[in-house]
């Protein structure tokens, strides 16, 4: 990846990600890649967040290394995870907002 001439970097957006390694798989919703190289993983959630099913799983997630960005009014989610929610917006200078 050359950060000094971005513009000898090819990037890609994938929908409908597949990797296996011959054991196991997983797919994932959409893959920003870099010159092949997957940078940033987003998985799509539709549906209603359940205490039962859904914040074990996201938990799983976060305790597993994964990141969870949330818009809107979901951000009450991090208070059911029981993580500490920073505004990644607030953070960052006006000029770049």
């Amino acid at each position: 990846m050359s950060a000094d001439h971005p513009e000898r970097n090819v990037f890609e957006v994938t929908e409908e990600y597949y990797c296996h390694n011959g054991k196991y798989g997983t797919r994932e919703d959409v893959v920003f890649l870099i010159n092949g190289i997957p940078v940033l993983v987003v998985e799509c959630w539709l549906g209603r967040i359940t205490e039962d099913k859904t914040i074990p799983q996201i938990r799983r997630f976060v305790e597993s290394g994964g990141v969870v960005v949330t818009v809107g009014s979901s951000t009450s989610m991090a208070e059911l995870l029981g993580v500490p929610l920073s505004n990644a917006l607030a953070a960052q200078p006006r000029s770049l907002l």
